[in-house]
């Protein structure tokens, strides 16, 4: 695979590939300078913002927060200048992760991009395991602004120092594949990651209807195991009360009938006694008197 940048033609035919398939990525650029809180104004590398500054602060974040909230993307990216795993003690940085973090975790964005770092790393923000914040950061021979800088994540990867990269970010409808590579082109580090669910597929698809199908599926066995419990109850379940099917119906007809020939057969032989007994009384053909046999006995 080559990795020399391609012609712009091939970029818009990927980008009418991407839109054909209804997959969207979006990536959301901040200006960061603009992050500086009046109120954090101790630093002494901290330039404190004029009223102006404060205001165009308030702007972004109202805009940032209503891009986010109305972004149609199933992929969704933001990148600044620094670098959000990093707290100075009420300087820039500290009040940039503290402004962005929980902004970037509610709208479910699915990796940020820090610019300017001392060395490229790979960092997980502990949201949580639920939809945890991935950030990619990126050595940069600009100078850092900062002091008494003070890291507050554990990096999954850092580059060795002074060793220059480049990483490729590949998509696809539910993955990131992400692979660094040296100033030689060798890889040095490969991670994938999953798309983060937002907030709008929820009611595009079905797939929210799976743990309500669970539980109503649930909710009917026990019902209809309770009803035949309720109209079993206290009695043999046995083949005959079994719903019959063919087989069952035809040996069930046959031992009925061998039952009902069988008091036939004892109900002749009894009237056959009778006959022969003619000491104690004897029933004509010709004489009009009725035979009741109960239970095979002629009476």
């Amino acid at each position: 695979m080559s990795l020399s940048p391609k012609p712009p033609r091939h970029l818009f035919r990927y980008l009418r590939q991407i839109q054909s398939n209804r997959q969207r990525v979006q990536v959301i650029i901040l200006d960061e300078s603009l992050f500086v809180s009046a109120d954090n104004c101790d630093n002494i590398t901290t330039v404190c913002p004029s009223l102006d500054a404060i205001q165009a602060c308030d702007d972004q974040l109202r805009w940032l927060n209503e891009t986010l909230a109305n972004s149609p993307a199933q992929w969704l990216f933001v990148a600044g200048d620094r670098p959000l795993c990093y707290t100075d003690h009420n300087g820039p940085y500290d009040y940039v992760q503290s402004t962005l973090v929980p902004l970037l975790e509610a709208h479910h964005v699915d990796a940020y991009f820090g610019l300017t770092d001392f060395v490229s790393q790979v960092l997980r923000h502990p949201f949580g395991p639920s939809h945890p914040l991935v950030e990619y950061t990126y050595a940069s021979a600009a100078p850092i602004h900062y002091m008494d800088m003070i890291p507050t994540c554990n990096p999954v990867f850092r580059a060795p120092a002074g060793n220059a990269t480049y990483t490729q970010h590949l998509l696809s409808e539910s993955k990131m594949d992400v692979t660094i590579f040296n100033s030689d082109g060798i890889p040095i580090y490969h991670t994938s990651q999953d798309r983060q669910r937002k907030s709008f597929e929820t009611h595009s698809d079905g797939a929210g209807y799976v743990p309500w199908l669970a539980v109503a599926a649930v909710g009917f066995t026990i019902t209809v195991a309770t009803f035949y419990g309720l109209k079993f109850k206290g009695k043999r379940f046995d083949s005959e009360y079994a719903s019959p099917s063919i087989c069952c119906w035809y040996w069930n007809n046959r031992r009925l009938s061998k039952h009902t020939s069988g008091v036939a057969s004892m109900a002749q032989v009894q009237a056959t006694s009778v006959n022969a007994s003619e000491d104690e009384f004897s029933i004509s053909s010709d004489e009009e008197e009725e035979v009741e046999i109960r239970d095979g006995q002629a009476i």
